[in-house]
């Protein structure tokens, strides 16, 4: 079974190809016999294509049809059509969790019904929970994103398709050159992060790995997300499929103008950089039997060996 962030590139190819040609397309989520991903040129907005089982009434799809997306049924065929480009992220993670439980062993329609329940929440009221915890997190990423613009101007767009964290990727920055996974607490002492699977320092398979961690103070007067988001969308400005990235990714966690509602202020109290290597205090396999770890990795015990900086991350990574 491919990746979320896979089945996203896959769809990308097939925007590129419908705006390239200058017409809409389709083409067959792979290794897949019911599914197509698809882009309509004029609209330019996806769409996802189901070969059913059972047939879907007009009520039914009326209750789907709902801001931001509409169904259509034909012959066996049931089409999930994205009206609202700012969320387009949002509904392709949500096409693709259809994938992956058909894949898991449900019937396609049976899977539809039941992530297009899950979803319907969103859409309608255009919020998720979006906690304290979930703004600082972000905020880490976005701090690391304004840097890496900063370091490769004229590569926009570069830096935002390596951006993964909000594509629930294995690690939050991935490039050709190495990736880098960043972690955010607001605890002093001890300053530990959370480790959330065994996969997030793992090492195997990339050509380099980095993590990133940020102690944030939380502070009245210190830097929001709303302030940090419009530095960015000023600074990629010029570049339209760099901004128009940027929001969509952002849209993964709530709609682009519910950030003006957050005001919680952090500020930066110190920055971590580690490279992880052999031996570095990470667990990277679960013992048969375990299904799920996670836990907290005390950065200021971490040897100093490991010890790196953001000049040679970026060094490394070379856009």
């Amino acid at each position: 079974m491919k990746t979320m962030d896979e089945y996203f590139e896959e769809w990308r190819k097939t925007e590129d190809r419908a705006t390239t040609q200058k017409k809409s397309l389709k083409k067959r989520v792979p290794k897949t016999s019911c599914f197509y991903f698809g882009w309509f040129f004029e609209e330019s907005v996806p769409y996802f294509e189901i070969e059913t089982t059972s047939d879907w009434s007009k009520k039914e799809l009326k209750a789907y049809s709902i801001q931001g997306m509409e169904l259509n049924f034909n012959h066996n065929r049931l089409t999930l059509k994205q009206k609202d480009i700012s969320t387009n992220f949002v509904f392709q993670k949500m096409c693709v969790q259809i994938i992956e439980l058909e894949q898991s062993g449900k019937d396609q329609d049976d899977a539809t019904r039941e992530v297009l329940t899950e979803y319907i929440d969103f859409f309608k009221k255009g919020r998720q929970t979006f906690g304290p915890e979930k703004q600082a997190g972000l905020y880490g990423e976005l701090y690391l994103l304004e840097n890496l613009l900063k370091k490769f101007p004229g590569k926009e767009t570069d830096v935002l398709d390596g951006w993964k964290g909000p594509l629930s990727s294995y690690h939050d920055f991935q490039f050709k050159k190495g990736s880098v996974e960043v972690k955010t607490t607001r605890g002093k002492n001890p300053i530990q992060v959370i480790i959330g699977n065994e996969k997030q320092l793992s090492h195997t398979g990339h050509p380099a790995l980095w993590l990133n961690a940020y102690s944030l103070v939380e502070v009245v007067s210190g830097d929001t997300l709303p302030k940090i988001i419009q530095r960015i969308e000023s600074k990629i400005k010029p570049k339209k499929r760099a901004l128009r990235r940027f929001v969509q990714l952002l849209s993964m966690y709530i709609p682009r103008e519910e950030f003006k509602t957050l005001e919680r202020g952090f500020n930066v109290d110190k920055i971590y950089w580690f490279k992880i290597s052999d031996g570095f205090p990470a667990i990277t396999q679960i013992p048969k039997g375990i299904g799920s770890i996670s836990y907290g990795l005390l950065v200021n015990e971490i040897k100093p060996k490991y010890v790196s900086n953001q000049d040679k991350c970026f060094a490394v990574i070379d856009l």
